[in-house]
């Protein structure tokens, strides 16, 4: 599928309309395109394998977005089953939490893939979900800043992951895992690796539930808390295969502790540093647990 010469895609808002490309999918290349999703009508679904919207041309005016106004509240789903490419232009899935429409994005496929940003304005998204493969051993690496738009106080965050391991990679990224309403889940088939910019959780009784991989690594940080207030922020692991990895450069900093369930004797955590530094500040910390616990 291309969409070039001025042309607008612009997906069906009445009963059917959902797409499937089976190829590749460019917006722009000789001229400039848009693929436009509708603010109201119809909750649609486009599939593809890889998106990228070109640089040559008049890149610059390429567009994936959704369309403004509009008061449908419509909850629209792109799914990449490869890697999407902003080589130029804009892409633009978010409007308003309230009664806008929006698009999440989605990235499925046994193969790594990727989310670049060359040129262009930084990618401004709703919900960013990772269900690639079945393990983790199919990876999403996101060198594009992450912008997600929608709020992290609700049980369902504006990063989710199902099934992979995402790789955040540029230095500009600073996103709040949690604020309120469930713990940030990092699953048993999931990872998340932190190699450039920042992730954080600052609300009281909040934390990350491991029983997946997490890595800092490179440059980048996690911030669970810096000690400066006494409020519960914790990694929590569950299971026989959480694994924690520190190395390079990177820093993990928790307010509280790193620790089984409260509710459980049961969990193993394997626990793994070559480099970087990890910061356990243990204010508001469960008496009942260590600081760190690893069996």
């Amino acid at each position: 599928l291309t969409i070039d010469k001025g042309a607008t895609l612009a997906l069906h808002d009445g009963s059917n309309g959902n797409i499937t490309v089976l190829g590749e999918t460019n917006i722009g290349g000789e001229h400039s395109g848009h693929l436009l999703f509708r603010a109201d009508g119809i909750s649609r679904t486009m599939s593809c394998n890889n998106v990228t919207l070109k640089g040559s041309g008049m890149g610059a005016d390429n567009q994936l977005s959704i369309e403004t106004g509009g008061t449908a509240g419509l909850l629209h789903q792109l799914v990449v089953n490869g890697s999407l490419t902003q080589d130029n232009g804009t892409i633009d899935l978010f409007t308003n939490t309230a009664n806008g429409s929006n698009v999440a994005l989605t990235f499925t496929g046994s193969a790594n893939a990727h989310f670049n940003l060359t040129a262009g304005t930084v990618p401004d998204l709703f919900r960013l979900i990772l269900d690639k493969g079945t393990t983790q051993a199919s990876f999403l690496t996101v060198n594009a800043p992450l912008s997600l738009g929608t709020a992290s106080d609700a049980a369902v965050k504006p990063l989710e992951l199902k099934n992979g391991t995402l790789v955040l990679d540029n230095a500009s990224t600073d996103h709040i895992l949690s604020s309120g309403g469930a713990l940030f889940t990092i699953p048993a088939s999931t990872g998340l690796v932190v190699s450039k910019g920042r992730v954080s959780i600052n609300t009281h009784a909040n934390g990350i539930q491991l029983a997946g991989r997490l890595r800092v690594d490179g440059d980048g940080i996690v911030s669970l808390g810096n000690g400066t207030n006494n409020i519960r922020i914790f990694i929590q692991y569950q299971g026989l295969t959480p694994l924690l990895e520190i190395a390079d450069n990177g820093l993990l900093e928790v307010n509280s502790q790193i620790r089984r369930s409260t509710s459980t004797v049961t969990g193993s955590l394997r626990y793994r540093q070559s480099g970087g530094k990890t910061i356990l500040h243990g204010q508001h910390q469960n008496p009942g647990r260590a600081k760190l616990e690893i069996l």
